[in-house]
């Protein structure tokens, strides 16, 4: 019994240390984020010989990486036309981004022509000779 326990768990620290090795291939270029959490000793030993590593160590490095590529949320940049930092927009656009923001409980936002790109941006604060407040 105890020699069926101690050869499963040679099995299964190899097959770990295998799926370690080909996960460590991978993600070669964020070690960082990878051992952020971990040891120095525990990263020295993966980088050098991933079979040096413990089956709880080699365990908390696959959870760390299944971690990192299901969770990680990759930040898209989208390219927009802006003036002096705002996003520009035509007036039917502008329209309905005041809508969404109404709508989702943001304020109320005020749309004005700018004088600069002949676009439409949108504001929080009223018109200049206003008495009334828009946010």
């Amino acid at each position: 019994m105890q020699f069926e326990d101690s050869h499963s768990k040679k099995k299964k620290l190899s097959s770990t240390h295998q799926r370690l090795a080909a996960q460590l291939k991978d993600y070669r270029g964020k070690v960082d984020d990878l051992f952020r959490f971990m040891d120095p000793e525990v990263q020295a030993k993966a980088m050098q010989n991933v079979k040096k590593l413990s089956l709880h160590e080699a365990t908390r490095l696959l959870d760390r990486i299944t971690y990192l590529t299901r969770t990680r949320i990759v930040k898209v940049k989208r390219e927009t036309v802006s003036c002096t930092g705002k996003i520009i927009y035509d007036l039917h656009g502008a329209k309905a981004k005041v809508k969404m923001i109404w709508n989702k409980g943001r304020g109320q936002m005020r749309i004005y022509k700018c004088p600069y790109c002949q676009g439409h941006h949108l504001t929080h604060t009223a018109h200049y000779g206003s008495d009334r407040q828009v946010a």
